[in-house]
This record gives structure tokens, sequence and C-alpha cells, in this order.
């Protein structure tokens, strides 16, 4: 039996077929499960990003299906991205630049490698590789993370850090707007500074915190 694909649409409905490619109203295209429960990030008229997590379920194929109510969330409003919800580092099948309307936020993952050496140079505010940048005016976050995790961001395969909800995370990221988060490499002296352009308070789902890119 052929894998079918969730195709999650700004309109805030999705349909079920065969086709793993992405069409130009599509957001994500994700591995369709019955049942499956997907996290979506809209953008409401105001500009004001927030996200709810959807049950999809009962699709057949080719028939689109609200998995959001858009009208309820106003005019202007419209879906940015779909994911599968679940652990950190899990992300959705890239979409085309050209098909990101307005999810200029987040930024389509690399495939640089450990291998690479760090940071490759595009991802450096600098611009150029291993050279850091003026610290920005504004807070700087901290945060302390697996060997993992840490070398994912480094080498530009994951640019969203996923929080649970706690006083401490909303005090650090909700209530204080940081601009940047200092991250350290477990308790050792491997540390790197990446901006903050978007954060996302998702209820149950916890905090996202989105990176931009690399300043020292």
């Amino acid at each position: 039996m052929s894998e079918k694909h969730l195709h999650c649409r700004s309109d805030g409905t999705a349909s079920v077929s065969e086709d793993a490619g992405t069409a130009v109203d599509d957001v994500a295209v994700l591995p369709y499960e019955d049942g499956m429960q997907v996290i979506v990030r809209a953008e409401l008229g105001n500009g004001v990003r927030c996200c709810t997590t959807a049950t999809v379920e009962g699709m057949t194929d080719g028939e689109a299906k609200a998995i959001v109510d858009l009208e309820a969330a106003g005019d202007g409003a419209k879906v940015v991205d779909c994911a599968v919800k679940g652990g950190l580092g899990q992300k959705s099948n890239p979409v085309p630049e050209e098909a990101q309307d307005g999810a200029d936020y987040q930024r389509t993952a690399t495939t640089h490698s450990e291998e690479d050496g760090g940071t490759p140079s595009e991802l450096w505010l600098s611009g150029i590789k291993n050279v850091p940048s003026a610290l920005p005016s504004g807070g700087i976050a901290f945060l302390v993370m697996q060997k993992r995790w840490y070398e994912e961001i480094e080498c530009g395969m994951k640019d969203v850090e996923q929080r649970k909800q706690c006083k401490k995370y909303r005090e650090m990221f909700i209530e204080h707007h940081p601009v940047a988060v200092k991250l350290q490499c477990g308790y050792t002296d491997r540390q790197m500074i990446w901006e903050v352009v978007g954060v996302e308070d998702c209820e149950e789902d916890g905090i996202y915190i989105h990176l931009g890119k690399r300043i020292v």
C-alpha cells in the first residue's frame, strides 16, 4: 500500500494523497496517519502568531477538509506552518520559499553535517564562518542543552528549540522578550549565541524559540 501524505494549506484546510510533492498553496506536507495530531501555526490579521493542536482523522483521497477554524480567528488569519506533534527536532517536509506565504520567520533547515566543521558561513550574522558579530542591545537568555540538540543547531539542521511550559521559561522568553539566546552544550565551556527571531506560546505543546543567525 502506498504511503499517504497530508497536504496542509494556508486556508486551514488539508487533503490526503499519495503525492509527496508540494503545491503552491501548501504550507507543509506530512506523512498521514488517521487520528494523527498536528501542531498548526497561524498568523492572525494583526500579525500575531499563535498555534493550536488539531486531530486529523477520517480523511479521504482528494477531499479538502478544514482542520482549523480560521473564520473564528478573524479576517486575514492564515496558516503558516504545520508539524506532526512529537519530540524535539521533528520537522515537516520543507516547502519551497515561493510557497511560504507569510512564513518568513522560519528558516528552511539546511543539510550541513558535523563533518562540515561547525556553523556554515551563511548562518553566521557576519556572513563569514567563525567570525562573530557584536552582541545586540537587549536581553540574552541562557539555555543548557544536550549535545545532540546543540550540534544540530550548530550545523544548521535545527532552527527551533522547544521548551516545556513552566514559570522559568515563560519569564525567560514570553515576558522578557530576549533578542538572543546563549546555548551551552551540557555542563561544558562549549557555548554559542544565536538571534531569537520569534517565540511562540503553544500552550500544552510548550514554548517554541525560533533562531535566526549565529552571532558568536
